[in-house]
């Protein structure tokens, strides 16, 4: 990933839900902004698809520089 090439990660709590969310925006030339295929760029935060599982508390994510996991 390049400089100009940034994403960015926030998890937050939603208000209607109350559930842990992931989301992000920024650019991607992979396509790593976890928002669904060829979704390359995002000037807005947008939910990560997890394909329905849901995120059961902070434990389950792991941040790293160059990725992050979810353990569902």
């Amino acid at each position: 990933m390049t400089p100009t090439e940034l994403v960015y990660l926030v998890m937050v709590i939603g208000t209607k839900t109350g559930r842990i969310e992931l989301k992000t925006l920024g650019q991607s030339q992979f396509g790593n902004l976890g928002q669904g295929l060829d979704v390359k760029t995002s000037h807005t935060f947008k939910s990560v698809e997890l394909g329905g599982r849901k995120i059961r508390s902070q434990a389950d994510v792991c941040i790293g520089l160059d990725n992050t996991f979810v353990v569902t």
